[in-house]
């Protein structure tokens, strides 16, 4: 079964493998940023999500304060994930890890 996927990556050039990942900082690093953008598009999604269901409440109290609520929770998300990356960013550079920006560097 998994046959096919040890032959893609024996395949695969050596600038696309991911060989310089040699430290669990690093690899965790990578993983957070992968959780934080993910965490970052679904809370922009939401926010859009609030507005759209303002923008159809009609009027109705209940509808708009559902909205608002939706939009405000979306916001503290929006900005929790913000000081998450600033956190990251401070507690990696006191760690010394390097870590790869694009997939060329790995």
């Amino acid at each position: 079964m998994f046959d096919i996927l040890d032959q893609i990556v024996d395949e695969a050039p050596p600038e696309a493998q991911a060989t310089n990942i040699n430290s669990v900082g690093a690899m965790s690093a990578i993983l957070i940023n992968v959780m934080l953008g993910v965490s970052f598009s679904v809370s922009l999604i939401m926010l859009a999500f609030g507005a759209f269901r303002y923008v159809v409440s009609s009027g109705d109290p209940k509808l708009i304060e559902k909205s608002y609520h939706t939009m405000f929770w979306s916001l503290i998300a929006l900005i929790m994930t913000v000081l998450a990356v600033a956190i990251k960013n401070v507690v990696t550079a006191a760690m010394g890890v390097d870590i790869p920006t694009t997939p060329t560097d790995f």
